[in-house]
């Protein structure tokens, strides 16, 4: 019976390594770039990392490389209907192009009634 490892216990870059036979800039290289690696050596990171259960950390991602893959849409609610298929198409073509997509609705508020300026006029008669 194999023992699945916990969050805290979970497969590391190194461990892949290990298995695969390479070192661990070479898991790294073929898992974030593998246009950089030779197809037989792809095969035997992914094989490896398949068999100890290895999944990386994408979330972790940002803090190394200084960037991120998400987008943030800003959207008001409206009651329109067809904004839930709008926001599908967006996270759909984000997602297939690698990107995350943060979704942030604001509530609705009515603008601020604006004072009215009264017409009438100030009919004071001058002593």
């Amino acid at each position: 019976m194999e023992l699945k490892r916990s969050r805290a216990c979970a497969a590391t870059m190194r461990d892949v390594a290990q298995q695969a036979g390479v070192s661990t800039a070479t898991v790294s290289r073929a898992l974030m770039r593998p246009e950089k690696v030779s197809p037989a050596t792809l095969q035997r990171v992914r094989r490896a990392a398949c068999n100890i259960g290895y999944a990386p950390l994408y979330p972790g991602r940002p803090m190394k490389s200084h960037e991120s893959a998400t987008l943030l849409a800003l959207v008001p609610e409206s009651g329109d209907p067809h904004l839930g298929e709008v926001l599908r198409g967006i996270q759909e073509t984000a997602a297939a192009q690698g990107y995350w997509l943060l979704l942030l609705l604001l509530p609705y508020r009515p603008a601020p009634a604006q004072k009215k300026k009264s017409k009438r006029r100030d009919l004071r008669q001058s002593d």
